[in-house]
């Protein structure tokens, strides 16, 4: 399992690239890849990750992690979010990909 939190904002097209075969190579037959992603206004930006990723991994599932905010302290209003802006990505590598 890869887990990446915050690793995908505004980086230039190459680096974010070389961040998905990093990802790969980390990865081993049948793994997964756990990235959170937050929406910032310009997922543009952040593209090239999202279509290098993609060409390695067997499968994925996005899951909003909006409705968790209710298990946060209330003193963390600063990192609550009204809307649908966080997701956590699930890629799942297929047997013998990594080869």
């Amino acid at each position: 399992m890869v887990v990446c939190c915050e690793v995908v904002y505004k980086q230039d097209p190459s680096i974010l690239e070389a961040l998905a075969e990093t990802q790969k190579s980390l990865a081993r037959d049948s793994a997964e890849i756990l990235l959170v992603y937050e929406f910032r206004g310009q997922m543009l930006d952040d593209l090239p990750y999202f279509e290098a990723i993609d060409h390695f991994v067997d499968s994925s599932t996005t899951v909003s992690l909006s409705p968790y905010n209710h298990l946060l302290p209330s003193s963390s209003e600063a990192v609550r979010v009204d809307e649908d802006t966080r997701t956590l990505y699930r890629y799942y590598l297929a047997k013998n990909s990594c080869d």
